[in-house]
């Protein structure tokens, strides 16, 4: 109706044969116009003529314009917002495909989750089991606290050395532990492991964790989560150096336990 007004004056007879609406139903619309001080109804002998206001459709035209604007606006940061959640979506379910595919060794040690906390990260201690068996730690500097890095050496029997770079993101007292360890030089620079002839597949965007879970009666349940898929660390052998590592954690807080 406002379109055909904008062509010029318009009889109400005029603006209702476009529509499949009665004129009694056309003229209840033009009233309404009227009142907005949109349309002004003149009488023209017998009819009724509508005309449109110009400075009208300007307050309308802005009107418009500005809730366009909002509208637009909030249809981007909607679309944002869809964007995002779609990406934490996708996050997440690489996230759990990670979960299942890590290597998660737990061990059930007989002594309470203070003291084996204290034989995880108390370099002292640290050092009595750091590698797999047979093998000595000759070397633990440890900076243990978020954005803390430790620098660590195990030597093998036959007096070849590894060295490890443990770099700490997050720590929660006697519960976890998130971290991020790569084979190093013996300055703690990040060496690639075929570089050092060892098979290593680490999870993109995965860090190792370590959760230490108090179940009552003296004992504490130990998880570790590492960097890599359960099928390499099986085939690599790091499966087996790690529980063999745990072995040697064990004996550490029993000693501790009994010196207590």
């Amino acid at each position: 109706m406002i379109e055909r007004l904008s062509q010029g004056p318009a009889s109400v007879h005029g603006l209702t044969e476009p529509f499949e609406l009665s004129q009694q139903m056309i003229s209840k619309h033009i009233a309404v116009l009227v009142r907005a001080r949109i349309v002004v109804k003149t009488k023209r002998g017998r009819e009724s003529v509508c005309t449109l206001r110009p400075e009208a459709i300007k307050s309308i035209s802005d009107w418009a314009f500005r809730y366009r604007r909002f509208w637009e606006e909030s249809f981007d940061k909607l679309d944002e917002v869809v964007k995002q959640m779609k990406k934490e979506e996708l996050d997440m379910a690489q996230e759990a495909v990670h979960e299942s595919e890590r290597m998660v060794i737990t061990r059930v040690v007989d002594a309470p989750r203070e003291l084996v906390w204290k034989a995880w990260t108390d370099p002292k201690y640290v050092m009595q089991w750091w590698g797999p068996k047979d093998f000595t730690a000759p070397v633990c500097q440890m900076d243990f606290r978020v954005g803390g890095k430790s620098l660590l050496c195990m030597k093998a029997p036959d007096g070849q050395e590894f060295w490890n770079a443990v770099e700490y993101h997050e720590i929660v007292l006697h519960e976890k532990i998130v971290s991020l360890m790569y084979f190093s030089d013996s300055t703690g620079n990040k060496v690639g492991a075929a570089e050092l002839g060892i098979e290593h597949e680490a999870l993109d965007g995965a860090y190792d964790v370590t959760l230490f879970e108090d179940l009552g009666n003296g004992q504490t349940k130990l998880t570790l989560i590492g960097n890599e898929p359960m099928e390499s660390a099986k085939e690599s052998g790091q499966l087996e150096g790690w529980n063999q590592i745990l072995d040697k954690v064990a004996v550490v807080v029993a000693e501790l336990a009994h010196a207590d």
